[in-house]
């Protein structure tokens, strides 16, 4: 973790497409349309063989 003006930024985020309240990919999207973690990885995990959320992933920049 870094440490910028206070606040702990990660050095990288794992998420899981199949969360119980939001999914993960509308997560990933906050998170990476944020401007504190742009440039941070993001790893998106999940047992879903579905070609086009994996798709949408990594056209989006996620590090699957």
């Amino acid at each position: 973790m870094k440490n910028t003006e206070s606040r702990l930024i990660p050095d990288h985020i794992l998420l899981d497409l199949n969360m119980p309240d939001k999914n993960g990919i509308k997560c990933f999207f906050e998170i990476s349309n944020s401007l504190d973690f742009q440039e941070l990885p993001i790893v998106m995990l999940s047992t879903s063989k579905d070609l086009r959320n994996i798709e949408l992933c990594f056209t989006n920049g996620a590090h699957i």
